[in-house]
């Protein structure tokens, strides 16, 4: 039900290589599973997208998949290019997305090394593109862009073309670039829904005041018993809190709230915190090129599928805020 999952495995995957100097004939082994696993959940939102927009299958799945852990939903919202948006087999829209993001790093041409031999691997990168056409959400547009630009950014460090100082120096212009695309977004909204630019203003404040002022103020509120979190939540994260007769009622649109409030600020602190570590850690170690190519590539690789599946969790709430 969740892609949470893939981080933990990259996680480990990447500190069993570095700690335990895990030997490159079982480093490709790891790197062969996990190729397996997502060729297989683009191949169901591919055949997801086409059962439901092209033979009208979709009252089918809502049928058939119920259960415990997870129901496959009829999403109100029509997607950008097709009626209907496919679940694939991580129900949800977002996932769908997120997981065809991590379907187009995982095949790009450069950190994968394709050619002659592995021909069908452009065929995996064509259905990938696919399958993010049929699911395509804000949030995976903000991590593919995030992600390729993090992409280049190593590849020019790896071949010294820029130095970290340059690249420092550059992070600037990467900021403006992302109010540009915020820009982009502001427009895209206001021609979609029909606002005229007087109108926009105040909704954006109203928006503003409902993803941030009112979560903090429940924060503020509440804090100590947030500090350790409340446990399970409902979906619409209506919670009860044991010490306090009131429901505090939270909006968890920005990403890591809902997280926060189910686990704990402490918690979820102490992980961001370990996970920047590793980021960093890991990019150094790619950086520095002190293996060969190929396992280079595939540590290049797992990076990456962390990267992009915890920008997701942050939701493109937290980037237009």
């Amino acid at each position: 039900q969740s892609r949470s999952i893939f981080v933990f495995l990259v996680i480990i995957f990447f500190y069993m290589y570095t700690f335990l100097n895990l030997d490159s004939y079982n480093l490709k082994k790891m790197s062969d599973f996990i190729e397996v696993c997502i060729k297989i959940l683009i191949g169901f939102i591919v055949a997801d997208g086409i059962a439901i927009n092209f033979l009208d299958m979709g009252t089918l799945f809502i049928n058939v998949f119920q259960s415990s852990i997870g129901v496959y939903r009829d999403f109100n919202s029509h997607g950008i290019v097709f009626p209907k948006i496919p679940n694939g087999l991580v129900f949800g829209a977002q996932h769908a997305s997120i997981l065809s993001v991590i379907g187009i790093i995982w095949w790009l041409p450069g950190i994968k090394q394709i050619n002659g031999k592995y021909l069908s691997q452009y065929l995996w990168l064509i259905l990938s593109f696919i399958a993010l056409i049929f699911t395509i959400t804000t949030t995976a547009i903000l991590t593919l862009t995030i992600a390729l630009l993090v992409v280049l950014s190593i590849t020019f460090l790896r071949a010294h073309k820029i130095n970290k100082l340059v690249f420092l120096i550059l992070v600037p212009f990467v900021v403006i670039f992302f109010e540009k695309i915020l820009d982009l977004f502001r427009v895209i909204i206001i021609r979609r829904y029909r606002i005229s630019i007087e109108e926009f203003a105040p909704k954006m404040d109203r928006y503003y005041s409902a993803m941030v002022e009112q979560p903090m103020n429940a924060f503020s509120k509440y804090f100590s018993e947030l500090l350790i979190g409340v446990g399970r939540t409902s979906n619409d994260l209506a919670i009860n809190i044991s010490n306090h007769p009131q429901e505090l009622d939270i909006v968890g649109e920005i990403g890591f709230i809902s997280l926060s409030i189910q686990f704990g600020l402490i918690f979820i602190g102490i992980l961001l915190l370990s996970y920047s570590f590793y980021i960093l850690k890991a990019i150094n170690f790619i950086i520095r090129n002190n293996v060969k190519n190929e396992e280079n590539n595939i540590i290049f690789r797992l990076l990456l599928v962390s990267l992009v599946i915890v920008l997701s969790l942050m939701h493109y709430t937290t980037f237009l805020v």
